[in-house]
């Protein structure tokens, strides 16, 4: 999600307990230009969407949330990044 307010409506709506992590993952405009190349050829992406993207990158700056980049990171590093999180103890 791109917008800190619709974050926000969708938390406002949850109810119970519940542990709640707000991640983004973060690449530089030169990897997501790779990884849209890579995808393109392996018919999971238009490439004219890569513009739409580009421009949303800022945006996922302004976000309240962990960021971690996955610029140079393979899907597995990443993975494990997350996994990490996701075990640490949350804070309350």
């Amino acid at each position: 999600m791109d917008q800190q307010q619709t974050i926000n409506d969708i938390l406002s709506g949850l109810t119970g307990d519940y542990d709640f992590y707000n991640v983004s993952l973060i690449a530089t405009a030169s990897e997501l230009k790779r990884h849209f190349e890579k995808d393109t050829q392996n018919g999971i992406r238009e490439f004219n969407d890569l513009f739409g993207a580009l421009r949303k990158l800022s945006m996922y700056q302004k976000i309240n949330s962990i960021k971690i980049s996955v610029t140079n990171s393979s899907l597995q590093e990443s993975a494990n990044h997350l996994i990490a999180l996701l075990n640490a103890k949350p804070e309350k």
